[in-house]
């Protein structure tokens, strides 16, 4: 593995570039979401996003991918969270 050098660490922007994929609730099936990938650039996102909507299961749902840019080192979920149960007799 190669080491970064600190002059190479010191250039780094300090955000990267998430990218999901959604394919919403449909009769048959529940939302599915889809971790795609980490980039470094927004560029490198989108181009991953145009190679990907081609392909089988994308194709059908072009407009799923999402794109957030976080900074790192930071905490981006700062509280707890709560489960909800989804009861089908109700």
């Amino acid at each position: 593995m190669r080491r970064m050098t600190r002059k190479k660490l010191n250039t780094m922007t300090g955000t990267v570039f998430c990218m999901w994929h959604v394919r919403p609730e449909t009769e048959l099936s529940d939302e599915n979401i889809k971790f795609i990938g980490v980039f470094s650039t927004e560029l490198k996102a989108v181009q991953a996003r145009e190679h990907l909507v081609s392909q089988p299961g994308f194709t059908d749902y072009p407009d799923g991918f999402h794109i957030d840019e976080y900074a790192l080192d930071k905490l981006h979920w700062e509280k707890g969270f709560i489960t909800v149960s989804h009861d089908e007799d109700e």
